[in-house]
């Protein structure tokens, strides 16, 4: 509530000690250990090749999770080791070529 009755929309910071779990298990970041909050942004999703489902990607303030700041640089340094979806690839099993990436 806003002080006139009115319940506005939550963000990040309403969220407090008490604060309910995430679906990774464990308790929301906002609530536990981020002293200020990174900028997320949906090219992050895309890197960790997440659905685009607004349910996926949002947190319980409706926002972008806020980890996805901190599992972005993984993603990206991984991706630019991959080879590239369409390339010829040799393995142990002889040659082949990369139809997609894993999440």
């Amino acid at each position: 509530m806003d002080g006139t009755g009115s319940i506005g929309r939550l963000t990040r910071s309403d969220f407090g000690p008490s604060a309910p779990c995430s679906p990774c298990g464990r308790e929301l970041c906002c609530s536990t250990f981020l002293p200020r909050f990174a900028p997320v942004s949906i090219k992050m999703a895309k890197h960790q090749n997440l659905a685009m489902s607004p349910t996926r990607v949002s947190g319980q303030c409706g926002r972008l999770k806020c980890c996805l700041v901190y599992e972005d640089a993984s993603y990206v340094e991984a991706a630019a080791a991959l080879p590239r979806v369409g390339r010829r690839v040799e393995t142990p099993d002889g040659a082949g070529r990369v139809d997609q990436r894993a999440a």
